[in-house]
């Protein structure tokens, strides 16, 4: 165990693996599905990013996923993986500790007709008895929650807290709004099914978005109090809430589709002010999003997935004309950005490569409109710990493996270390596609996958795991901290997130690449 800095107490922070070097071998196309089974984690391959899949560590995944959620449900150190699959449901996977799934769904309890229509899904402890529950977003429907009894089984509770409120809901996010200790929510909710459908390209068939607030035993909709709603015909997709201007109260950034994003300032009490001034006065079609140090100055950015060329919001310093301003071009500099002719969704800035800067994979879905198709893929893109300069981002995509290069209906997107060596493993909520025309496109992969990180560069550098725990807290497991790792000078900077990339969660356990380095030369946690 580690001891960190808390404000007003003392937190533990669990060190939970250091990976180290591993032997490698060239890479071979015939190492993507693994048909032998395999046991413990994969060898490495020269390729400095690569992803194999490997049928035989999981059951048949999903053919209608959307949401993805990665965390520890049990308590035994290894991650399991929730799916939202839309009419069939939710799908639970449970890691035996080797890397290897099994099917929990019946034995869970997830397994029930009331879960059908499962859109969005966030690992979270809601009433902070220590134990992990799922909340579920549903589209048309209320909203679900189900109570975690610490070893895997799960029990439906949201009716009985309050969630009664139907709405096309998308994806949620939870903070300890008014800071008394327990965790709050915040939902994005896409179209109102009673205004105009074709005025989705003027940003006018959305509907009010939705805060919570945590009563103990109760969640009470107050959203007109928080001044959360938004724009009242804004389509939303999602939502990050992080301390952005070092007050310690959780702050609120939520996209908007083809109209301008919003940052609400929180200024004490569960109350938030609409604060243009953070955020470009521009029309977007953001989707998913994913909050890290990009550029190692400190502050914490934004990425996010959209409709046409993803947006890089680096934050800048207090004072400057716009808190947070896209500087995709830049960091592209003369490199291709992946991004302009697809429809991302899911994402995440996370160490690929565990050299101690954010990479960022992210997933895309077929899309057509009335003048294009668009195919679905993966996409990677390497960060090359260069902060702003141009040519920082550098696509990655076409050497990473198979499954970035085939066809992908994407949407959910969580990381994780799946089979503990050190590096990190992505989980995709990806579908089988059948066209209005009824021809499945060629080469599509028509499952939910999980990709194996087995990355040379990954596996010749170290890494860090870390998750909070303060016991005597309602916030049990530290959502919203920001947490600070030193490495031969250089900070890394994360937060400590329930609910973002796009209908996804990825879980309190932080992953810092350490490079070469064999330990991290100091851990700072600011505890919300």
């Amino acid at each position: 165990m580690l001891r960190g800095r808390h404000l007003g107490s003392f937190v533990w922070l669990t060190a939970l693996g250091v990976g180290c070097g591993a032997s490698s071998s060239p890479p071979v196309e015939s190492a993507v599905d693994v048909s032998g089974g395999t046991t413990g984690p994969l060898a490495a391959v020269a390729d400095p990013l690569f992803f194999v899949r490997d049928a035989s560590r999981h059951p048949p995944l999903p053919t209608q996923a959307l949401g993805v959620a990665i965390t520890d449900v049990e308590g035994d150190d290894d991650l399991d993986i929730a799916f939202a699959n839309g009419e069939a449901g939710l799908a639970y996977l449970r890691n035996d500790g080797t890397g290897h799934f099994t099917d929990q769904t019946g034995s869970s309890g997830l397994e029930s007709v009331s879960s059908r229509g499962a859109t969005g899904v966030v690992f979270v402890d809601v009433d902070g008895d220590g134990a992990i529950d799922l909340f579920v977003t549903r589209r048309y429907n209320t909203n679900m929650v189900f109570k975690g009894d610490g070893a895997g089984r799960f029990e439906s509770v949201g009716e009985a807290m309050g969630l009664t409120t139907k709405a096309v809901h998308e994806g949620a996010s939870f903070s300890d709004l008014d800071r008394d200790g327990d965790l709050d929510f915040y939902v994005a909710v896409s179209r109102d099914p009673a205004r105009d459908a074709d005025k989705w390209e003027e940003g006018e068939n959305g509907a009010p978005n939705f805060a919570y607030r945590n009563d103990g035993d109760t969640f009470v909709d107050w959203t007109d109090y928080t001044g959360l709603a938004g724009n009242p015909t804004g389509e939303s997709f999602g939502s990050a809430i992080f301390d952005v201007d070092g007050d310690l109260w959780p702050d609120l950034f939520v996209v908007h589709d083809f109209r301008p994003d919003e940052f609400y300032r929180n200024v004490g009490g569960g109350r938030f002010v609409l604060t243009p001034e953070w955020v470009e006065d521009v029309g977007t079609g953001l989707m998913g999003l994913d909050v890290a140090d990009i550029d190692g100055d400190g502050l914490l950015d934004i990425y996010s997935t959209n409709w046409g060329f993803d947006h890089v919001k680096l934050q800048q310093p207090p004072g400057s004309w716009k808190r947070f301003v896209d500087k995709s071009k830049e960091l592209f500099g003369n490199n291709a950005d992946p991004s302009g002719g697809i429809t991302g969704w899911g994402c995440a800035l996370t160490d690929v490569d565990n050299d101690t800067d954010p990479d960022v994979v992210y997933t895309a879905a077929f899309a057509d409109s009335a003048d294009e198709i668009r195919d679905g893929r993966m996409v990677l893109i390497e960060n090359r710990g260069l902060g702003a300069l141009a040519g920082n981002f550098i696509d990655r995509s076409d050497s990473a493996g198979d499954a970035f290069r085939a066809k992908v209906h994407g949407y959910g997107l969580s990381t994780g270390d799946l089979d503990g060596d050190g590096d990190v493993d992505v989980v995709v909520g990806s579908q089988d596609l059948v066209p209005p025309s009824g021809e499945r496109p060629s080469g599509l992969l028509p499952e939910a996958l999980m990709l194996w990180n087995v990355s040379g560069r990954a596996a010749a550098n170290r890494s860090l795991q870390l998750e909070l725990s303060d016991p005597s807290s309602k916030n049990r497991f530290g959502v919203g901290a920001i947490v600070r790792v030193k490495v031969n000078g250089r900070v890394q900077t994360r937060v400590v997130l329930a609910g973002s990339s796009y209908l996804s969660s990825i879980g309190p356990r932080l992953h810092f690449g350490l490079g070469t380095a064999s330990v991290a030369e100091s851990v700072e946690v600011l505890w919300p």
